[in-house]
């Protein structure tokens, strides 16, 4: 090969990890800032619904509760947007192999997201997580917090008689 063509090859081949890199940054801070302002705009909405003054288990957790919603809700638009991708009879293979390696570098970095807010060791985002998402599974996000608007505390099997 010609001295021209190997340097051209070479740069080619480094502009093509050079762009996937950047993709990869340019999800990890889309999954990450999406997470955050999931969290934050929480912490808002409980404000502006004059929800008060909760313990920090209670509202840190809560808001940890919806920026991992908002993380599964992103791993499941990837999926399926992959899925949608690789049925089109009009997109190439190469395309469609591409976009399914992406997806499903998407689909590890939100279980990583995912994993670090199930994991946490704090009292308030760790534990105050793990018990909003546990209320959260058995009585809806919406019974949830009706239940926290009226006593400031998650629903257990023993309080949730009481409101319905």
């Amino acid at each position: 090969m010609e001295p021209w063509k190997e340097r051209k090859l070479v740069t080619i081949i480094f502009q093509k990890h050079e762009d996937c890199a950047y993709q990869k940054n340019k999800l990890l801070a889309r999954l990450l800032t999406g997470s955050i302002l999931a969290h934050e705009m929480m912490h808002a909405w409980l404000r502006l619904q004059g929800y008060g003054r909760l313990s920090p288990d209670v509202e840190e957790g809560i808001c940890q509760v919806l920026a991992h919603m908002w993380i599964e809700s992103e791993i499941m638009a990837s999926s399926s947007s992959n899925v949608a991708s690789t049925s089109s009879a009009s997109s190439s293979t190469s395309t469609s192999s591409k976009r399914r390696a992406r997806s499903q570098f998407d689909q590890k970095l939100g279980e990583f997201f995912k994993h670090q807010i199930e994991s946490d060791t704090s009292m308030a985002y760790g534990d105050g997580f793990r018990a909003g998402h546990r209320a959260v599974l058995q009585y809806g996000l919406k019974r949830t917090l009706e239940h926290i608007r009226l006593t400031g505390t998650y629903p257990f099997e023993t309080t949730m008689a009481y409101i319905l």
